[in-house]
C-alpha cells in the first residue's frame, strides 16, 4: 500500500465529508468495520487538482461487511446520527446511500479491482486509505453501458493526467467489454453532450467548449489504452513485463521474485478470462521459475487480447507460438 501526499477534496464533497466523517467512522466501528477506502471521482479530483467539481463521497467497504447492521438501532446509532446531520439513509443491497439533498454518501460492500493498489494518504488532515486511480477507473468502467457523463469525462481526462492508470483499468476488464463501452460512448455522443452540459461543473473553459466531442474522445482514448501486445519474460530471478498499447505506448516493468504472483493482480492481468490463458497458473509458474533461475524464457505472450503462448507447471494447456500450428502440447514441447 503506497503512501501519497496531502489531498484536499473538491467542493461541495469536501464540506459533506468534513461534516459527516466522525459519525461515519463511529457507526462503522459499532458494527465491527475498521476498514474503508475513499474512492470515486472525488478522489480523482483531489489528485488531479480539481479537474471538476464533485458532489458525493464513495466509501469502499470489505465484501463481507454487513450493511444491514447499520439499521439495528439497538447496537448502532448510524441512522440517528445521519438524520441529525440532515441525511436520509437508505439501503440498496450492497450499497447504502445517505442522501443529503442533491449530494450523497455511498457505502459499498464489494471486492475492489485490481487488488492491492490501495494507498495511504492524508485527506483533509487525517490519514486515510484511498482507492488508487486504477481502482477508481476500473469501477467507473464496471458501470458499463450505464456509465454517467462524469465517468466518460474522467476516462477522457485520465488519458492525459494518468495514462498508465487508464491502461491498467482498461485491460483489467474483458477486452470485448471495454470495446463495447467505447462503441457505446461513440454512438451516444449527442446524449452524452446534452447530459454533460447539465451535470458537469467546475471543468476548465477549454473542456467546456469540447463537450460536443466528449463521447468520441473518451471512446478513442479508451480503445487506445488497450494492449495490442503483452509479453512476460523471465531473466534470472526477475520478470520483465512489456506492454504496447493500441496507441503505440510501450512500457516495461521489472518485477522482483518476491513480488510475483501479486503483480498479476495489481496490474489487472487476472481479467479477460475468456481470451487469456489460465493466468493464476501462469503466475504460479512464473514465481517458481524466478526462484529456480536458469536461462531466459518466455512466460506469456498476448496479441490484441488473445494469448498465443504461455507456460504453466503442467504444460497440458500450453500453446505453441503463433508462428506454429496452435495445439495442446506436453511440457518441453515449446521452444522460444
Amino acid at each position: 500500500m503506497s503512501a501519497g501526499a496531502e489531498l484536499r477534496l473538491p467542493e461541495p464533497a469536501r464540506g459533506l465529508w468534513l461534516r459527516t466523517r466522525d459519525a461515519i467512522r463511529t457507526s462503522l466501528d459499532e458494527i465491527g468495520i475498521s476498514e474503508y477506502a475513499i474512492g470515486g471521482g472525488t478522489i480523482l479530483a483531489a489528485r488531479w487538482k480539481h479537474h471538476r467539481a464533485s458532489d458525493d463521497i464513495d466509501l469502499a467497504l470489505p465484501p463481507s461487511a454487513r450493511l444491514d447492521r447499520l439499521d439495528d438501532r439497538r447496537t448502532c446509532g448510524f441512522r440517528k446520527r445521519m438524520e441529525r446531520l440532515g441525511g436520509n439513509p437508505e439501503r440498496h443491497g450492497i450499497v447504502y446511500r445517505i442522501a443529503f439533498g442533491e449530494q450523497g454518501i455511498d457505502l459499498w460492500a464489494h471486492r475492489v479491482e485490481p487488488p492491492g493498489r490501495e494507498r495511504r494518504e492524508r485527506v483533509e488532515g487525517d490519514e486515510e486509505t484511498t482507492l488508487s486511480t486504477e481502482q477508481v477507473l476500473w469501477g467507473k468502467l464496471s458501470r458499463g453501458l450505464d456509465g454517467l457523463p462524469r465517468d466518460v469525462y474522467d476516462v477522457a481526462r485520465a488519458a492525459e493526467l494518468d495514462p498508465e492508470a487508464l491502461e491498467v483499468a482498461a485491460n483489467a476488464h474483458a477486452r470485448r467489454t471495454t470495446e463495447q463501452i467505447a462503441l457505446h460512448w461513440f454512438a451516444t455522443e449527442r446524449t452524452i453532450e446534452r447530459q454533460a452540459r447539465g451535470r458537469l461543473r467546475g471543468i476548465p473553459a477549454g473542456e467546456q467548449e469540447q463537450l460536443g466531442t466528449l463521447g468520441s474522445r473518451a471512446s478513442e482514448r479508451l480503445l487506445y489504452a488497450l494492449y495490442d501486445e503483452l509479453v512476460i519474460e523471465r531473466s534470472g530471478n526477475r520478470l520483465r513485463m512489456t506492454t504496447r498499447t493500441a496507441a503505440g505506448t510501450r512500457r516495461t516493468r521489472t518485477i522482483d521474485r518476491d513480488e510475483v504472483p501479486a503483480a498479476w493482480g495489481r496490474l489487472g492481468l487476472l481479467g479477460q478470462r475468456e481470451t487469456r490463458a489460465p493466468m493464476e497458473d501462469v503466475a504460479a509458474y512464473a514465481e517458481a521459475a524466478c526462484r529456480r533461475g536458469g536461462p531466459p524464457e518466455l512466460i506469456y505472450r498476448e496479441v490484441k487480447g488473445r494469448a498465443d503462448a504461455w507456460r504453466t507447471a503442467t504444460g497440458s494447456r500450453n500453446l505453441l507460438p503463433a508462428s506454429s500450428d496452435t495445439q495442446d502440447c506436453r511440457p518441453g514441447d515449446i521452444e522460444f
